[in-house]
């Protein structure tokens, strides 16, 4: 009798088991094909995977090149979210009042206080607001290394760019 208990526990614990592993593997293996397809269309949105390319067709660039400025590529990154904030507000105007025109820097800071905005030349820290017209806006930043970040709405499209843009057709390939 003791020898029939001892081989059901038995049996029942490999069965519980077996259902842990079978578990675990159903949970897992989802989360790590939908945490790569999220990086991926991060990369997209972000213009990350055409910089991706460009690096691997470039034999020249390492790791050791990219974090060869880590405050500067720091200070890119807050150039990225001030203009990402303030295309967000843009947007939001933009659902309001169903154009971008009159959009600037006083209705700016009613949407998002720490927005920066000015109508003159871009400039580090402040941005400049371009051609805001009835469905297309341009926005653009100078970086800390003296280069451009864009983005530029045409309609619902948003697109971001590395350069000093006029249209949001010229605010192009990403950052």
């Amino acid at each position: 009798m003791r020898l029939h208990q001892e081989r059901g526990e038995l049996g029942m614990r490999v069965i519980i088991a077996a259902l842990a592993l079978v578990a675990g593997v159903v949970w897992v293996v989802p989360m790590v094909f939908l945490g790569k397809a999220e990086v991926d269309n991060a990369a997209v949105l972000t213009g990350a995977a055409a910089q991706q390319q460009d690096a691997a067709a470039s034999p020249a660039s390492s790791p050791q090149d990219l974090m060869a400025d880590p405050i500067g590529n720091a200070k890119n990154v807050q150039a990225q979210i001030s203009v990402q904030a303030a295309m967000q507000a843009a947007q939001m105007y933009f659902a309001q009042s169903g154009s971008y025109e009159g959009f600037g820097p006083t209705n700016a800071t009613e949407f998002d206080p720490s927005i920066k905005l000015t109508t003159g030349p871009a400039t580090t820290g402040v941005i400049s607001v371009r051609n805001a017209g009835p469905t297309t806006i341009v926005l653009v930043i100078e970086g800390d290394g003296g280069g451009y970040l864009c983005a530029g709405a045409n309609g619902g499209t948003v697109s971001y760019g590395r350069t000093d843009a006029q249209t949001a057709a010229e605010c192009s390939g990403g950052w």
